[in-house]
Parts: structure tokens; C-alpha cells; sequence
């Protein structure tokens, strides 16, 4: 599939403005994230007016970050907090629908496991709070298909050693359940989330593409960090993932490289996923070794 995806509310402009910017660069497509982080519901009203907004943008979804919720948390141990995390992310079915997405992955966290950080006695509250995911999890595969053809996508956090993505994975059928790869958090922790995902790529329905020091969670420019962008690609290609490439990069940490011009970030943001996105076609049409991928 021809084209670009980059998240957005990546900057301080309003959503419409936001879209046009993004849009004039040459960005076919959108990672909507606007309001991932919190517990924030669409109203009505606010559905309404974001489906006419990405209408008039002339921009199409490519899959949608869910609110990963501090007091709506679909894994959380109080029944009703949870419950209201599953209705927070039914509200952002509901607007997919609205904006007449057809099919996409709405994209979740949930608990991650780690060798590195975790004691022991943290895991264990971790596995105690995988049954009330399964809990949502279950509810959300009987409720879900209501809104469209959508599914949850499960993404990888830094040092993510993929015990408990594996296991869903491995519970749940593939057209509802699946890996949102993010590359950035793939490579913090010695660079073991590639090698994790590799062994899921037939799981792979989502894409977060950023770049980093290995030690970070930057997001940066994709080739502006110390990831194997190559190795990546190879992912990709190998993958069952067949959208348009998605960059989730932050201005923050990009803007005094770019001398403050958002332009030219975004600039620099579409230029370097169509370098990607030529090594990932030359990775599908010229099958060749591991590490030689041009």
C-alpha cells in the first residue's frame, strides 16, 4: 500500500491545523493519538466533529493509540475502573466508525514484563493483574466487532521481555488480537525487542517507528539514532504487517536540530520514512540474506 503515516498531536497547533501541516508534506495517512495518555472520553459532539475534520483533511486512519488510562484502566484490580477503561476504549471504536475507517488497530499498553528493573515480588503483581486484562480482553472480543472490523493491538514497552504479549498472543485468535511493533522501545534494553518480535512478526498489525541512543525513549527522526534501521526493515518485510509505514516521533526532542521550523521537521520526518519505506520494498521483492538488505 502506497503511502505515509505519522501520529499526530505531536505538536501545540490546533487538531485541523495540525492535519493540514501534516498533510502538506506529503503524509497520506494518520496514527490518530490525540488524548492517548490519560483518561480522556469523546463526546457526541467531539466525535462528530473530529470524523468531519479528518473528512476535510483528505487524510486517512492508519490505527488509533487508545487512552492508556490512570483511573479508566482496563487491567485495573477494582472491577469498575476497569470496566470503564473497556468503555474508554470502545469510545475510540466509535469514532473510527465515525470517521468511516473500515478496519485498523487500536492500539494498547498493558503490564510488561522485565528482567532488568523488576524484582521478583513485581512480577508477581504483574501476573495477578493478567487476569483482569484477560477479563477486558474478553469483553472487548464480544463487544468490538459492533463498531467494525477492528482489533486490540498489544504494544511493546522498553526492556519488554514479551512473557505476557506472548501469552496473549498465544490465548487470542489473530483477528482480534495482535503486536503493535515499536521499534524505539525495541531497541532499549540491549536491542533484544527485535529479536522478540521476529518471533512474532505473523502477529505483527501495527507500527510505531522512532529512533533513539539504545538507552532513551526519544523518538526520534528514524536514521537519526543508533537502531538498525535495515534489521528493521527486514522485520517489516517478513512481517504479516501490510499498511503504510507509521512514525511516532516527538518534536520535543527533534525541534533544535530542525532551528525550531516545524516544517522542516516534518520535512525531515517524511523523508526519512520514504527511505524506509524503500528498504522495506526492497526487502519484499528482493528476498535475500539476513543483513543484506538494501
Amino acid at each position: 500500500m502506497p503511502g505515509l503515516s505519522i501520529s499526530n498531536g505531536i505538536t501545540r497547533l490546533a487538531p485541523e491545523k495540525e492535519l493540514e501541516l501534516i498533510a502538506s508534506h506529503g503524509f497520506t495517512h494518520v496514527h490518530w493519538s490525540l488524548h492517548w495518555s490519560g483518561d480522556y472520553l469523546y463526546s457526541t459532539p467531539e466525535i462528530a466533529h473530529y470524523a468531519t475534520m479528518l473528512k476535510n483533511s483528505g487524510m486517512l486512519i492508519q490505527d488509533l493509540h487508545a487512552p492508556c488510562g490512570c483511573e479508566k484502566c482496563f487491567y485495573a484490580a477494582e472491577k469498575f475502573r476497569r470496566r470503564a477503561g473497556v468503555d474508554m476504549i470502545l469510545n475510540r471504536a466509535e469514532l473510527l466508525a465515525a470517521m468511516d475507517v473500515p478496519q485498523a488497530s487500536l492500539v494498547v499498553h498493558i503490564p510488561n514484563m522485565n528482567d532488568i528493573f523488576y524484582e521478583h515480588n513485581i512480577h508477581d503483581a504483574i501476573r495477578a493483574q493478567y487476569k483482569n486484562l484477560r477479563f477486558s480482553l474478553d469483553e472487548l472480543m464480544e463487544r468490538l466487532p459492533q463498531y467494525g472490523n477492528y482489533r486490540i493491538a498489544v504494544e511493546n514497552m522498553p526492556y519488554d521481555n514479551f512473557e505476557i504479549i506472548r501469552q496473549l498472543l498465544d490465548e487470542y485468535p489473530a483477528d482480534f488480537l495482535g503486536l503493535a511493533f515499536d521499534s524505539g522501545h525495541a531497541h532499549i534494553g540491549f536491542a533484544r525487542g527485535i529479536e522478540h518480535a521476529g518471533n512474532l512478526s505473523s502477529r505483527i498489525c501495527a507500527l510505531h517507528i522512532h529512533d533513539n541512543d539504545g538507552v532513551s525513549d526519544l523518538h526520534k527522526i528514524p536514521f537519526s539514532g543508533t537502531s538498525d534501521m535495515r534489521q528493521l526493515a527486514e522485520l517489516i518485510a517478513d512481517s504479516a504487517f501490510s499498511g503504510v509505514l507509521n512514525l511516532e516521533v516527538s518534536v520535543k526532542n527533534e525541534m533544535e536540530n530542525c532551528g525550531n521550523d516545524i516544517n522542516l521537521f516534518l520535512k525531515n520526518c517524511f523523508e526519512s520514512g520514504e527511505k524506509l519505506a524503500g528498504i522495506v520494498n526492497n526487502c519484499r521483492n528482493n528476498p535475500i540474506k539476513k543483513g543484506e538488505c538494501k
